[in-house]
């Protein structure tokens, strides 16, 4: 008997782990070490693979950088 639910992937569940982490870990440092812990070896790859950022986001954020 089909349950009709979402199939979710290691992947997916990763990509849930790395936004609790976003919000978690709070410097970079912190970020590292979460990163190293779901084993990627760079932080980079971690960002890269699951926190994009939009184009008009990106310009949102450089925006605000002086903002008190």
């Amino acid at each position: 008997m089909a349950a009709d639910l979402q199939t979710f992937t290691p992947h997916a569940f990763r990509k849930t782990l790395v936004k609790w982490g976003r919000e978690t870990y709070r410097t970079i440092e912190n970020f590292k070490a979460f990163s190293q812990n779901i084993r990627h070896s760079s932080v980079v790859t971690t960002a890269s693979a699951h926190m994009p950022v939009s184009l008009e986001r990106q310009a949102e954020l450089i925006k605000k950088v002086n903002e008190p």
